[in-house]
């Protein structure tokens, strides 16, 4: 507990919610989404800890009235198709098999978020500016290993979240 303590006073703590709208959003569900964001405001109270909270930005502005000290926004429109294979072909104007290896990943991880059985809201996952930048990333990363992760869905994403762990130690120069 006191470790937990010390890192979360130190700000090397980060709350990631995902979901709120599903959480909260409901019929019937017995938390607020603002009951749940004061909460984890306490949590961090008197720290440098920091939240993440993802939902739909139609769902914040219909159910979120209230504001926090230290609480920001940010509104992320996500691309569409042809945006997302226009930043892979201007990112690698110059290297074509990485291009190649960008946009196949890029499908990979849209068809599976497409699928009849996910919801919605997952399925503009891939289209996000940063997961294509991710994409990108990877492939830049380790181009021999792109068609590799690309053999499941599941797999393309935890490296994607592996790499956006490593970019954050990387801004925070945390070790």
């Amino acid at each position: 507990k006191s470790v937990f303590e010390a890192a979360l006073k130190a700000g090397l703590i980060i709350f990631v919610f995902d979901g709120l709208d599903e959480l909260c959003g409901r019929r019937g569900a017995l938390l607020s989404a603002e009951d749940v964001i004061d909460e984890l405001a306490t949590l961090a109270k008197d720290s440098n800890a920091r939240i993440l909270v993802t939902t739909r930005t139609a769902y914040w502005d219909a159910e979120i009235e209230k504001t926090w000290p230290n609480l920001s926004k940010l509104d992320l429109a996500p691309f569409n198709k042809q945006q997302a294979l226009r930043y892979f072909e201007q990112r690698f104007s110059k290297d074509i098999s990485r291009q190649k290896s960008a946009v196949a990943l890029y499908g990979k991880i849209t068809s599976a978020a497409n699928a009849p059985s996910t919801p919605g809201a997952r399925s503009q996952f891939a289209n996000l500016p940063a997961c294509v930048a991710l994409i990108a990333d990877l492939v830049d990363k380790d181009p021999d290993r792109a068609f590799e992760i690309s053999a499941s869905p599941q797999d393309l994403v935890q490296e994607l979240l592996l790499l956006l762990c490593d970019r954050d130690k990387q801004r925070k120069a945390l070790l």
